[in-house]
Order: structure tokens, then sequence, then C-alpha cells
């Protein structure tokens, strides 16, 4: 299991970093990388920074699934990456997360297309959260049609009222599926 985790870095790694592409002496790009600096891409893993703005265009589905208890301590790079997506992802319409939070929905609910959205396990989660993805200014109040959140045990379930999901299921638009698992 704590391979999961540790692919996981990984990929979140790759996709931090901008576009794949080499410059050659005269400054024009290439559209080959060699393999060497492919392998050290996966094993190397930058913050966020500086990323350029058409670093991810054209993605349109992102899926990190295996949301465990060990990768619970990817909370900050997924928030990182909700942020990223948010700003340099407008093509993404599907997303699953291996675990989600208030921050990250919060970033979610700013995404222009994003219209599907799983989070496997959730962390620091609570009504707040549901609420930022119906506000009137939030592009998911309209765009959202799917929704599945497993509510884990170190979420906040208890903040959770059957009023605040019938609020949240009047404020969305276009909503046609949505749950939360509970994995207890």
């Amino acid at each position: 299991v704590e391979d999961h985790s540790n692919i996981l870095i990984r990929i979140l790694g790759v996709i931090q970093q901008p576009a794949p592409k080499t410059v050659s002496d005269q400054g024009t790009s290439m559209n080959s990388v060699p393999c060497a600096s492919t392998s050290k891409s996966i094993h190397h893993i930058p913050l966020f920074t500086t990323l350029p703005s058409n670093h991810m265009p054209q993605l349109g589905e992102l899926s990190l699934a295996g949301g465990t208890v060990h990768t619970d301590r990817l909370l900050p790079q997924i928030e990182d990456l909700s942020v990223a997506l948010k700003d340099f992802a407008p093509a993404l319409n599907k997303l699953r997360l291996p675990i989600c939070s208030n921050y990250i929905l919060k970033n979610l609910s700013q995404h222009p297309r994003l219209s599907m959205f799983v989070g496997d396990r959730s962390k620091h989660f609570d009504r707040r959260g549901l609420f930022h993805l119906c506000q009137v200014r939030s592009y998911t109040r309209v765009n959202l049609r799917v929704l599945h959140i497993c509510v884990g045990v170190y979420s906040s379930k208890r903040h959770f009222s059957k009023l605040d999901a019938a609020k949240f299921l009047q404020a969305m638009r276009n909503l046609t599926t949505f749950s939360f698992m509970d994995e207890s």
C-alpha cells in the first residue's frame, strides 16, 4: 500500500511540470524528449512555483484513483494540484482525486468546465466545501453534473445535516448524480 502512495507522488510530480519540450542551440523548440530527462522528472518532484500559462490546455480528464490512509499525507500536494488545475487546465471536465478537502472544493468551484468530480476520501471536509460548489458565482453551480465524495472517519461528518444536503441540491442547477459514501 505504501508503494501506491509513492507512485502517486511521482505522478503528481510529472503533472506539476511544464509540458515536455527541449530547446535546440538556435532557441527553437523540438518535439522529442530524451528518455533520461523524462526519467529524471519522474523521480524529482518540484513544488508549484511557476507554471507557464499553457501548462495543460487540452487536459480533459484526470483520474488519480485509490485514496487510502497512506495517501492522506498527500493532501497538501493535492491541494496544490487543485490550484494548478483551476489555473492551467481550462478544458478539464472530469476529475477524480484520491482525497479532497474544503480547500480543494473551493478551488474546483472556480474551474470553468468541471462537470464531474469524484473524491475517494475526504479530510478537513464539511458543509463549507459543499457550499463552495453551489455559490452563485461558482462555475460548478451550473456545470457540475456528477459529484461523489467518500466522507471519511476524519472528516467532519457530524457537521453535515439533511438540511445542508437539501440546500446544496436545491442550489445546484444541473446536478444529476450525487452521493456521499461512508467508509466506516
